[in-house]
């Protein structure tokens, strides 16, 4: 009896507090992608940043050159594809805020981002190619305890 009681609440915690700490993982979409977005209507590129936050189990997202930023909502996944809904936080007034984006995996180093608006515009408003980077940790070599003294 004890276990069930033990059980129950944790069965709780983790059917519905837990979900909204984060998201699914997607296991290909892990690390740091970087790349230039175009955008069809108005023929302009900007910086693309896109980064899964392990810490908090989200996709990051950042426009550096527009000074906005992010993360996208997950709304349906199968392997190689997802679908968000993307949440500007940061320069909402510079991003359009609530769009749909597919992304597709290409292979290991490449996505392809696929940005819709369909209340302003009929299919892809926006599009890119993001290239995974691979994120170098350097150590710091720290002193044995030896200290020369002269």
């Amino acid at each position: 009896m004890l276990k069930m009681i033990v059980f129950v609440p944790l069965l709780a915690f983790f059917t519905f507090i837990a979900p909204t700490y984060g998201q699914e993982v997607l296991p290909w979409l892990e690390g740091h992608w970087e790349g230039v977005g175009y955008q069809v209507p108005t023929d302009s590129h900007w910086e693309i940043e896109l980064t899964f936050d392990s810490l908090n189990a989200q996709l990051l997202i950042e426009y550096p050159s527009l000074s906005c930023s992010g993360h996208w909502e997950l709304v349906d996944s199968r392997e190689g594809y997802a679908e968000f809904v993307e949440r500007i936080t940061e320069g909402v007034d510079k991003c359009d805020n609530g769009g749909k984006v597919v992304v597709t995996q290409i292979d290991s180093e490449y996505l392809s981002v696929a940005y819709f608006l369909p209340e302003y515009y009929d299919g892809v408003v926006a599009q890119a190619v993001l290239r995974k980077i691979q994120v170098v940790k350097v150590k710091i070599p720290v002193p044995s305890g030896k200290v020369k003294r002269t």
